[in-house]
């Protein structure tokens, strides 16, 4: 027993102290309240009145140190921790200009540790290091990582996020708060944002964000990681993808680069004459400069996104001479031009942005008799301003929106049906104001309102939010709002086809025929925080859509080829997030209910996406500072899918069977979500080794990873494929028992 203790002490005794103070880099002046995280241990320290913090009994080791506090920029540096003794760090963070930020005191869906000034009342934010270390992800993947809770996703075969029982195009995507389009890949990763490009994700919702207009269901906003002092490099190569992204000074006035590249390769080692695998390409890049200027900060941004695929368009033919003319195709790609200028001062803050976005898509699908060609594209050219006052007890915001969006969709065939054309151009112009103002030390009030017009029509989007904090260990928050979207998609969302094409196919509000979305949403919150490693959030909510873009049933192909329909949907559901974290073990779960439906002349069903009951386990263990296990739990029951007919054989992505395999072009039944699926399970398993460098007087890492999906081995079910002569159905089975990715990647 004493041996024991002394042993104890022993270890004690050569563990260090990280301290320092963390302080506004403009004025110098101390920050109380921020926070400082080592998220690979788990430890998270808040500054005191001094701006003071204290991470005392650390082990030795480089660790990546973050400091956050509401309205200022994320810092992260790179710690080497001494054996013992003690190691001071002074943290300085500038001010972060966000347009009409909200300032509530709110319930979040993620752990206390993860902040942003753009996170609100039920919003979840992530920096990029949870990201990474998300068990429940075989590689970081800035949309897939805000699974959970209200946030779902379709299983391993995502076309995109559905938030509170929206579709995928009720979902906006903003980089640095300039609109991204279509902005997703195929073939095992959804996002087309690069990981080291960003420092944090967040989704905003319409109820607790002024600036979202044309998004029924919110925004993802990523916020990309500022310039360092000097040139760093981060990057990556799996069997998935190879990317990279470098960032530094340009010149000594406090200008900065930061530039990204990522190609995807889901095909790298498919077998040589198999017509069976997707032919896919993708890749996106980005560019960001930013400016000191005029008292504040000028960031001008380029981002691209290119994707083309094409795949075997019956099965059967894979020995005819013809082959290659036998093949569906499909391309589509982004463009985004922005530029920003914001400044903040003690009690005003004000913000310019101008942005044109684009997005593009064409393809070609073999149907009976023939085939039908689609080129689709939109363009959107965008001005918002700004101002907000700040008072002691209140926030008051005002500004202006003016978009012009110009869409055209045509599909034509080769047979005698001829072309059909969908083209509007719709100019909206939206005035915004919000005001969040404190009443007494526990209660919060939010109000806001947005008044939007189209074409001599008026839209006005009311708001109002309340938010409790009862103690320091528990808070309350509500929300009802109205939001207007003005542009909808014209995918067919349960076609099976939408795992492999996920492009939004745009049509505005001002084309004949296509309808203005009203989506009215109501949320109710709780957070439990009972001891600083353990947390729980619950949120209950209830929604309904009207004047929704319905393709599924009226054509069984992927995208409508000659007319749609306009229905309403209704969606009610509830989640619970509980999250435990001690030193070296992490452990997350969420469980969702929803009930989701559509209804259209007098008939409703059920959409893919709207799977009744959905949980995860994720499980981080980090037995030292260079390695890491991961384990991801999923588990979903009361699927619906919609049957197909003409033939399809499907193998999701792995490397197994060496890639991703699609072939045939099978036509959805036009009475959707007609089967019921059975129950979803997945196991998965990765590992991570690090090591940490430094020479010439820089640190940095190099990792090696790697993932196995399905570890039980369980033939989960995608769809049915029904025989035309017998009428059988034949399961399509999802993902096998298989490694998923390998890989590397490094940061200098």
């Amino acid at each position: 027993m004493v041996g024991s203790l002394q042993a104890l002490v022993a270890a004690h005794a050569t563990l260090a102290t990280l301290a320092g103070t963390v302080r506004d880099a403009e004025t110098g002046a101390p920050l109380a309240g921020a926070v400082v995280v080592i998220e690979q241990l788990g430890r998270v320290a808040a500054t005191d009145s001094a701006g003071r913090y204290v991470l005392a009994q650390l082990p030795s080791g480089s660790f990546v140190v973050i400091a956050r506090y509401r309205g200022y920029t994320e810092r992260s540096l790179q710690a080497l921790i001494p054996s013992d003794g003690r190691l001071e760090i002074d943290i300085a963070l500038p001010p972060m200009v966000q347009l009409l930020p909200p300032l509530e005191v709110v319930v979040s869906a993620s752990p206390p540790s993860v902040t942003h000034p753009a996170s609100s009342a039920t919003d979840r934010t992530l920096s990029i290091s949870r990201i990474r270390n998300d068990p429940m992800l075989a590689e970081p993947d800035a949309f897939a990582a805000l699974h959970g809770g209200a946030v779902t996703l379709e299983q391993e075969t995502p076309a995109g996020l559905h938030v509170r029982g929206g579709a995928t195009d009720q979902t906006a995507y903003l980089l640095d708060g300039i609109p991204v389009l279509s902005p997703y890949h195929a073939a095992g990763v959804v996002s087309a944002w690069n990981p080291d490009l960003l420092s944090e994700v967040g989704l905003a919702t319409p109820a607790s964000s002024s600036t979202l207009v044309d998004a029924a269901s919110g925004a993802v906003e990523g916020w990309t990681r500022p310039a360092g002092s000097r040139v760093g490099t981060h990057g990556s190569v799996s069997t998935a993808q190879a990317r990279i992204a470098v960032d530094g000074p340009i010149g000594r006035g406090g200008t900065g680069f930061l530039l990204g590249l990522r190609s995807r390769v889901p095909n790298a080692v498919v077998p040589d004459g198999d017509p069976t695998y997707l032919d896919a390409s993708a890749r996106d890049w980005f560019a960001k400069v930013e400016i000191p200027a005029g008292g504040g900060l000028v960031r001008l941004l380029a981002y691209d996104n290119h994707n083309a695929l094409d795949a075997l368009a019956a099965i059967g033919s894979v020995d005819a001479p013809d082959v290659d003319a036998l093949r569906n195709q499909f391309s589509w790609n982004g463009h985004s031009l922005g530029a920003s200028w914001s400044r903040s001062g003690a009690r005003t803050a004000i913000s310019v942005r101008a942005w044109n976005a684009t997005a593009a898509t064409t393809a070609a699908w073999a149907v009976s008799g023939g085939s039908t060609g689609l080129d689709a594209s939109r363009n959107d050219y965008g001005l918002l301003a700004g101002i907000e006052r700040r008072t002691l007890h209140a926030a008051t915001s005002l500004g202006a929106r003016m978009v012009f969006t110009h869409s055209a969709y045509a599909v034509a065939t080769d047979n005698a049906s001829g072309r059909w054309q969908v083209e509007g151009n719709a100019p909206v112009a939206t005035l915004l104001v919000r005001q969040v103002r404190g009443l007494g030390s526990a209660l919060e009030l939010d109000l806001g309102f947005n008044l939007s017009t189209l074409r001599g029509s008026f839209y006005p989007a009311p708001r109002i939010g309340l938010s409790l904090t009862a103690s320091p260990k528990l808070a309350f928050s509500g929300s009802v709002s109205r939001t207007w979207q003005f542009t909808q998609s014209l995918r067919n969302n349960e076609s099976v086809v939408a795992g492999i094409f996920p492009a939004e196919l745009y049509v505005s509000a001002a084309a004949p025929g296509v309808p203005v979305l009203r989506s009215d949403l109501a949320v109710l919150g709780a957070r439990l925080q009972p001891s600083p490693v353990l947390w729980i959030a619950t949120e209950i909510f209830a929604r309904s859509d009207a004047g929704l873009l319905l393709v599924a049933p009226v054509s069984g192909q992927p995208y409508a080829t000659g007319r749609f329909a306009v229905g309403d949907g209704s969606a009610q559901g509830g989640s619970m997030e509980l999250g435990w974290r001690v030193a070296r073990l992490e452990v997350t779960t969420s469980y969702a209910v929803q009930r989701v439906r559509y209804q259209l002349a007098g008939s409703s069903y059920v959409p893919g996406f709207g799977t009744a009951h959905q949980l995860e386990l994720g499980v981080a263990f980090n037995p030292s500072s260079s390695w890491s296990f991961r384990l991801g739990v999923v588990g979903a029951a009361g699927r619906t899918a919609t049957t197909v007919s003409g033939g399809l054989e499907w193998e999701a992505c792995n490397l197994l069977d060496r890639g991703c395999e699609f072939a045939g072009s099978p036509s959805s039944s036009m009475s959707p979500g007609n089967t019921v699926l059975p129950a979803y399970a997945r196991v998965d398993l990765g590992v991570r080794k690090q090591w940490n460098v430094a020479g010439h007087g820089r640190a940095g890492t190099i990792a090696v990873f790697g993932t196995i999906t399905n570890l039980l081995g369980r033939n989960n079910v995608l769809t049915y494929d029904t025989d035309p002569t017998s009428g059988q159905l034949t399961p399509v089975e999802m993902r096998p028992w298989s490694p998923l990715v390998v890989g590397m990647d490094w940061s200098f």
